[in-house]
């Protein structure tokens, strides 16, 4: 992706090389300038339709507050210049901006403007990770010393370490962004005490040579009951997939996550963040003294290196969470198959994390921005909350969020039927034709169906792959298909009359391992046997 491409999605581009980027602010007009920006209405950004008026008002309250330095939780959790957030449900799509994008000159925050994800990059090194499983280059008990010997040799326990527990952060690997017990400032945290730092350049290696040189593990890997975030585990990851694939980590994230999901705007990005990119400036935390809009992203890469924007955002955890970006379901199943976390996780799997309500995501922190982004799976409905300050309410944007909905009303489930499918899969093995004739289906499992949690839809018609999308309301059932590929299958295959027939269904009967789809149109009912549960 060229660099002129996210700013092109930007209302407008601002220049990042005419302010210093670590700069003192004036702070009686920052603080004039934040008064008047907490108590303004959020900006309605163009995509933002079919908001209902209980959903507005509790969602803007929500926002209004994450950048009001007068709200309660100012003093306690902090603030932030500027925020975006991004709710979408079935039914409705919110998407509105507050705040400011410059506290020099009080220019409001543009909506759609980039921003950095931070560790929300994580679940995209995650889902390379478990393609390369899923493709049997790479398994998850993997050593680590079986891909990068060196490295594990000279790090404590380095020999017994395995891929598994770098990624669900129970390697006991130190984080190479924390401060060292010898008195060493962390990568990142050295730079708000010493400017020259922020745009200091790193190679993959020199964030691990850190961690090895200054830090000490947490606990031996794999210890009972111990669970430790690295972000060191995750450019190990990085590294591996580097080596494995031998292409660079931008391009497997380009090639297997971003043009497949049409993620126009989102790049990994090793440098100094371009002026062309357009992002806002950027500070550490209240009052705002310390700008930080000139950090240099490879000091986040795998763990934390991706610039992007809301509406891309979406398209990932929607893709991610429907299963379109694997090739079999049960990948899917063993990157959210997690164990007890920290850091605000209830369950931690790989690369991704569960929190409260159902949400499933991730949260993500540099020097100059701070977000929240997933999905509340069970009502289909995505999240995505950031601000340019380091530090403030966006890190619990997920609890913010559920709590605005839940006063609204709005985070019910689609159906109470729609537990009988939820995260079921199911082959099919026969038609009974409006006539009364049966067709036995010879091989089942090239034609299966999967009813993934929050109502989305995998299809497997032969040779092709569906995604899409269900609802269920009683004994009803609506299937809508989206996007497949396009192979040619063999002369005997059944994918476009098993789709045609999938689209013409109306309503279900389970019973135990056996589905029933029927149509009441004409009159025929394809029956499937559980595969999977």
């Amino acid at each position: 992706m060229k660099v002129a491409s996210i700013a092109a999605m930007t209302a407008v581009v601002l220049s990042l090389g005419a302010v210093p980027v670590h700069a003192e602010m004036d702070k009686e007009a920052v603080a004039g300038a934040l008064l008047l920006l907490g108590a303004a209405a959020p900006s309605i950004c163009p995509i933002d339709r079919n908001v209902p008026a209980a959903v507005a008002s509790r969602l803007d309250a929500t926002l209004r507050m994450v950048v009001d330095d007068q709200a309660e939780t100012a003093a306690m959790l902090g603030y932030a210049p500027g925020a975006e957030l991004f709710v979408r449900s079935p039914h409705w799509t919110y998407h509105r901006a507050a705040g400011t994008t410059d506290l020099a000159t009080g220019a409001p925050l543009i909506c759609g403007a980039p921003f950095q994800i931070g560790s929300n990059t994580k679940m995209m090194t995650a889902v390379v990770l478990m393609q390369l499983v899923e493709e049997g280059l790479l398994s998850l008990d993997d050593l680590l010393a079986s891909h990068l010997p060196d490295i594990a040799a000279a790090l404590p326990h380095g020999e017994e370490i395995t891929i598994r527990q770098l990624a669900n952060h129970t390697s006991g690997v130190f984080s190479y962004t924390d401060n060292a017990a010898n008195g060493a400032p962390g990568i990142m945290e050295g730079a708000l005490t010493d400017p020259g730092l922020l745009a200091r350049d790193y190679e993959p290696r020199d964030l691990v040579q850190f961690a090895i040189d200054n830090g000490e593990p947490s606990f031996d890997p794999g210890a009972e009951g111990q669970w430790a975030y690295s972000n060191t585990g995750y450019v190990l990851i990085g590294m591996i997939l580097e080596k494995t694939t031998g292409q660079p980590l931008e391009e497997l994230f380009r090639d297997r996550i971003f043009d497949p999901l049409g993620m126009k705007d989102t790049v990994l990005w090793n440098a100094v963040p371009a002026p062309e990119f357009g992002l806002p400036r950027s500070y550490y935390q209240p009052p705002f003294d310390i700008e930080t809009s000139g950090w240099n992203m490879a000091q986040g890469w795998a763990a934390g290196g991706v610039l992007s924007i809301s509406a891309d955002m979406d398209l990932f955890m929607r893709g991610l969470l429907s299963g379109s970006l694997y090739d079999d379901p049960a990948t899917l199943t063993a990157m959210t198959d997690g164990g007890p976390a920290g850091a605000g996780f209830i369950r931690y799997g790989i690369g991704i994390g569960k929190k409260p309500g159902g949400f499933w995501g991730h949260g993500g922190q540099t020097l100059g921005f701070e977000s929240d982004i997933g999905m509340f799976r069970d009502s289909d409905t995505s999240l995505v909350l950031w601000t340019n300050s380091a530090s403030n309410l966006a890190s619990l944007g997920s609890t913010l969020v559920l709590g605005a909905l839940d006063e609204a009303d709005a985070l019910n489930a689609q159906d109470d039927g729609i537990g009988a499918l939820a995260g079921t899969r199911w082959a099919w093995v026969s038609k009974l034709d409006g006539d009364g004739q049966t067709v036995t289906i010879g091989e089942p499992e090239r034609y299966t169906i999967s009813f993934q949690d929050g109502g989305d839809l995998a299809l497997g018609a032969d040779c092709n792959r569906f995604l899409g999308h269900y609802t269920v309301q009683d004994d009803t059932l609506s299937l809508e298909l989206g996007r497949s590929t396009k192979a040619l299958c063999p002369p005997d295959s059944l994918d476009d009359r098993f789709q045609h027939d999938l689209q013409a269904v109306t309503g279900f009967k389970r019973d135990g391992d056996t589905l029933v789809l029927v149509s009441e149109t004409s009159g025929q009912s394809l029956q499937f046997a559980l595969r999977g549960e």
